[in-house]
């Protein structure tokens, strides 16, 4: 239906066009109506042609009737009637009587009484021919109803006279049928002024909620315009739940805008006045701007972020492109690698932040700097955020690599191979995810997973020894073997003379012997205790002064010597005992 003055498309329920404000006038739809009256009349008038051709039969048999009662003669002849003539009305009053008494007037034996052959020989001669076949007392049977009986034209009574006239009960029977259709017609008319009340009503009522609307709004409005924004707003919430359509739901939603936007500590109403907004107008980019401004000042990245995925318009987002911070890329695509591998992170000019166990990063997280190394063997998610100057955040990305190298680098061992004079200790750099095993000796071996794992920096031997060290993958590729030549010599702490004087006050204060002049010493047993000079011996990578401390009779025979050993840099004291495996060796005592 549209709009009789400016041509707007409108619902069949309004009562004003939404666009110009003009009436729509409803015209009740009175096919019904016009249907039931045109069946109602319809019946009526089959009824009266029905009645007239029973009339005009009535008249016919009326007219036969009294033909027959100005000369009775003529029809069955003389007033003395023969035998057959009394037989045949006699059958006639059986049959009547019998009608009287409760039953229908017939039974099979009169079926086969009454037959065609009976009547006509048994009919008297008249010159009027009146015949009775045996068809016609079958349907006489059926639809006989009353006491009169009808037969080629005549009517039969109990007496076997002619019947009564029926003009009186004809008159009764036409006042009915005037009455009849007074009533059908009032009730026509009836029916036709309940159906318009009922929609004139239902106009009016529309009307008044169309009214409702329009006058609790333009009040808020008048608040408005005085400024007087609280009463403004009371009234507009008032229309806003009033408004039944879109266009009424615009309007006042914009109003209630514009009147948050006057008042302070208001944006969380703003923000949902326009959400409201932007889902009845989702074309409408002022909407959208000024949604994302109040996140702005709020610092609501994530809601920013979220209200430009949800815009399906792409001109919309292209205009908030400023708020839309890029998605990191990765330099290299997600998916298996047989190499160690390193990335790139690109985002324009923000800044990324990124992580490599899986998470979502946050500006918490690590930023990044440089290429990331992807040295790990297996599975590694890289996830990474981007941060504009606002302080926005992308969505995150996220790559998976699959590090599944076929060959594993040697390990890098620090420092290199050569000469030192101080302390050292020698470190290698395990990857994530590997082993490192070595060997650490005068002669070079390659390191087996049953050799000492690294765990921790290993201190250099002294002397010239050669480390040996695999890195060994989680999936059991062994690297190449990485080996440094180490040769430490070390400058004497003290010297002889001063490891002998610690082993002198070493047996003295421990009541292993007693002093009796510089050069000799006597053991508890008796025993003359003398010291002299080995060598110097390197075990486990110490340098040790090896002092012998022999123990004689008086005889000067040698009954035991005892091994000691002088820690050339620390002074340590040890107890020593010749290596068995290894001749000219000394090794702790156990």
């Amino acid at each position: 239906m549209k709009c009789s003055r400016c041509g707007e498309e409108c619902k069949d329920n309004q009562a004003f066009c939404l666009k110009c404000g003009t009436p729509i006038q409803v015209v009740p739809d009175f096919n019904l109506i016009e249907a039931e009256l045109a069946n109602n009349v319809g019946e009526l008038m089959n009824e009266i042609d029905e009645d007239k051709k029973k009339e005009n039969k009535q008249g016919d048999l009326n007219r036969y009737r009294n033909s027959t009662r100005n000369d009775k003669t003529n029809v069955y002849g003389a007033t003395n009637q023969s035998n057959n003539s009394k037989q045949y009305r006699k059958s006639i009053n059986d049959v009547n009587t019998r009608k009287i008494n409760g039953s229908d007037g017939f039974d099979d034996n009169d079926m086969d009484y009454l037959d065609d052959d009976y009547y006509v020989d048994t009919m008297p001669d008249h010159d009027v021919e009146a015949e009775i076949s045996l068809v016609d007392i079958q349907n006489l049977k059926d639809t006989a109803k009353l006491n009169d009986y009808q037969v080629d034209g005549m009517d039969f009574n109990q007496d076997n006279n002619y019947g009564p006239d029926d003009t009186e009960e004809d008159e009764n029977q036409s006042e009915k049928k005037a009455f009849k259709v007074k009533a059908i017609i009032f009730g026509v008319i009836a029916t036709i002024v309940v159906v318009i009340a009922i929609l004139l009503l239902s106009v009016l009522n529309k009307d008044t909620g169309k009214d409702s609307f329009t006058n609790v709004y333009n009040t808020g409005y008048d608040y408005y315009t005085s400024k007087d924004y609280d009463n403004a707003l009371a009234k507009f919430l008032e229309a806003k739940k009033i408004a039944d359509n879109k266009n009424e739901k615009i309007k006042v939603n914009k109003s209630l805008l514009a009147t948050y936007e006057n008042m302070d500590g208001t944006e969380d109403k703003q923000v949902s006045v326009l959400k409201e907004l932007i889902e009845l107008s989702p074309k409408e980019y002022e909407y959208y701007e000024k949604l994302v401004e109040i996140y702005d000042a709020k610092n609501m990245s994530d809601e920013i972020s979220a209200l430009i995925d949800s815009i399906d318009d792409v001109s919309i987002k292209s205009q908030l492109s400023e708020y839309n911070v890029a998605t990191p890329r990765f330099s290299e695509k997600e998916g298996d690698y047989d190499t160690y591998i390193s990335i790139k992170l690109i985002s324009d000019d923000n800044k990324i932040y990124y992580t490599l166990d899986g998470t979502d990063p946050t500006t918490s997280s690590t930023q990044y700097t440089e290429d990331i190394n992807l040295n790990k063997e297996g599975k590694i998610t890289v996830k990474a955020i981007a941060v504009n100057e606002k302080g926005l955040t992308s969505k995150v990305a996220s790559a998976t690599y699959n590090i599944k190298p076929n060959t594993v680098d040697a390990p890098v061992v620090t420092p290199d191979g050569g000469k030192y004079t101080e302390n050292t200790e020698i470190t290698i750099t395990v990857p994530e995810g590997m082993k490192c095993y070595y060997t650490y000796g005068a002669t070079p071996t390659t390191p087996t997973t049953s050799d000492t794992e690294y765990t921790e920096p290993v201190k250099m031997l002294r002397g010239k020894n050669i480390f040996s060290a695999i890195l060994v993958s989680e999936s059991g590729v062994e690297s190449e073997v990485t080996q440094n030549v180490y040769q430490l010599e070390l400058n004497s702490a003290i010297t002889y003379d001063d490891a002998l004087v610690i082993l002198k006050n070493y047996v003295e204060n421990n009541n292993i012997a007693a002093k009796v002049n510089e050069e000799q010493y006597v053991t508890k047993e008796g025993l003359n205790l003398t010291f002299s000079y080995n060598c110097i011996a390197d075990i486990d990578n110490v340098e040790y002064y090896v002092i012998n401390a022999t123990e004689k009779d008086s005889s000067d025979k040698t009954v035991k010597v005892v091994y000691y050993g002088v820690d050339t840099v620390t002074s340590t004291l040890v107890v020593l005992e010749k290596d068995t495996e290894n001749a000219g060796k000394y090794k702790l005592t156990e």
